[in-house]
C-alpha cells in the first residue's frame, strides 16, 4: 500500500462523509485537549484543603511553597511515615484457617512435606512402572524372537506356518496370540504388547 496522496483522501472523505466528519470533530476536540493541557490555565483551581493554617505547615516545606498549599504538604508528610502493611501479606499461608484432624499428630511443616513426598513416591512409582514395562516388552520380544514364520497361505481366511503348526487369526501358538497374518509377516499379541514377526 503506497502513501496516502490528497486525491485519494478526499475520494475516500466522499465516499464515507460521516466517518470524515466523526474524525474531524474527533481531531479538533483532542487538539483542544492537548492546547489546554500543554498551556495550562491562568485561573487557579479551588480546593478544600487550601484552607489549612500556617502551623499545620511543617519546617521541612521549602520557601517557594506557598502555606495555603497542603497538597505538597500531605504528600511529604505521607511519604514520611513508615510503610505499614496493613497486617496482610499474600505470601504468609495462615494455618489456623485451617483446622487440623484430631490425632493426626502433624507437625506445622509436614503437610508440605507430605505433599512432596507423595509427589516423589508418584514420580517414582511412575518411573517403575515405566521400567517394568520396558522389561516386559523386551522379554516378550526375546520369546517372540524364538517363533518360526516359515510361510503363509493367503485367502479369505489367511493361514500360517508358524514353529511347524498351521495357525489362523486368532488361534495361540507359544503363549501368543496370532491378531493378523500378512504375506510376509503375523502380528502377535501377549499381555497387550503387540509383537510383528517377519518371515525370515
Amino acid at each position: 500500500m503506497g502513501s496516502l496522496d490528497f486525491y485519494n483522501l478526499k475520494a475516500l472523505i466522499r465516499k464515507e462523509p460521516k466517518k470524515a466528519a466523526a474524525l474531524v470533530v474527533l481531531v479538533v476536540f483532542m487538539g483542544g485537549l492537548w492546547v489546554w493541557r500543554l498551556g495550562g490555565t491562568s485561573v487557579p483551581t479551588p480546593s478544600i484543603a487550601s484552607v489549612a493554617q500556617a502551623a499545620d505547615v511543617p519546617a521541612s516545606v521549602p520557601a517557594n511553597v506557598a502555606a495555603g498549599d497542603t497538597t505538597i504538604t500531605r504528600f511529604q508528610e505521607w511519604a514520611q511515615k513508615p510503610v505499614d502493611d496493613g497486617g496482610r501479606n499474600l505470601f504468609v499461608i495462615r494455618m489456623d484457617y485451617y483446622p487440623r484432624i484430631p490425632g493426626s499428630g502433624e507437625s506445622d511443616g509436614s503437610l508440605v512435606q507430605g505433599f512432596w513426598s507423595e509427589m516423589a513416591k508418584s514420580v517414582n512409582s511412575q518411573a517403575d512402572q515405566r521400567r517394568e514395562k520396558e522389561i516386559l516388552v523386551e522379554n516378550l520380544r526375546h520369546q517372540a524372537g524364538q517363533l518360526r514364520l516359515q510361510s503363509t497361505i493367503m485367502g479369505q481366511k489367511p493361514k500360517a506356518m508358524v514353529n511347524g503348526k498351521l495357525v489362523e487369526e486368532g488361534d495361540v501358538v507359544e503363549g501368543f496370540r496370532v491378531l493378523k497374518i500378512g504375506a510376509r509377516g503375523i502380528i502377535v499379541e501377549r499381555d497387550g504388547i503387540r509383537i510383528e514377526v517377519l518371515m525370515k
